[in-house]
């Protein structure tokens, strides 16, 4: 049996992740394909301590490691199975999420990289390229709360693009239809040769 692939979405808050994530795995089930669909965080009670440590402020090296911590456990106990199983697993964010984000909140990448070098490698990394303004409209015009500043949204957008340059992402604009999203991905797998 071959190993399955693993598919990352990427971007910043309301670009639309989940809805492409849901929508893909629709298709590629359609064509036989087992899928799973997950996100990160992943792990309940890390999840909850990570909401109570960004809550309070933490720094990024703290929440770095809080990530990492619960990105190898969804690896080791969800993702690394599926794939030997020859499943499909498409997840709402991975690595290049801390890197982009916890590096805004000031932790070196180096060192952000090297925390989660045990984290399977993405077959493919989509990113969803929104702006922030818009990002923040989506959310629904709720008053600006700490992290939710522009400024730190664009800094996290502007690492994401670098990454992508660096990593060869699939980037799409955000402000397309989640249909046209799920079709320009389809196509991608259809041109790499992983589906028909």
């Amino acid at each position: 049996m071959s190993r399955g692939k693993l598919i990352a979405i990427e971007g910043i808050d309301k670009s639309g992740k989940t809805t492409l994530a849901r929508m893909l795995a629709r298709k590629l089930s359609s064509k036989g394909l087992k899928v799973v669909v997950t996100y990160e965080p992943w792990h309940p009670k890390i999840t909850e301590v990570i909401n109570e440590a960004t809550s309070k402020g933490v720094d990024g090296e703290v929440e770095t490691l809080l990530f990492a911590a619960d990105r190898l456990l969804h690896v080791r106990r969800l993702i690394q199975p599926a794939l030997e199983r020859g499943e499909w697993v498409i997840t709402d964010r991975y690595v290049y999420s801390s890197i982009a984000y916890q590096t805004a909140r000031g932790a070196d990448r180096r060192w952000v990289e090297e925390v989660n070098k045990y984290a399977v490698k993405p077959d493919l990394t989509i990113l969803l390229d929104i702006d922030p303004e818009l990002s923040l409209r989506r959310k629904g015009g709720n008053r600006l709360q700490g992290l939710e500043k522009i400024e730190y949204l664009e800094s996290i957008r502007r690492a994401y693009l670098e990454l992508a340059k660096e990593y060869g992402f699939l980037v799409l604009d955000a402000r397309m239809d989640t249909e046209s999203l799920s079709e320009r991905v389809m196509m991608f797998l259809r041109e790499k040769g992983w589906i028909r």
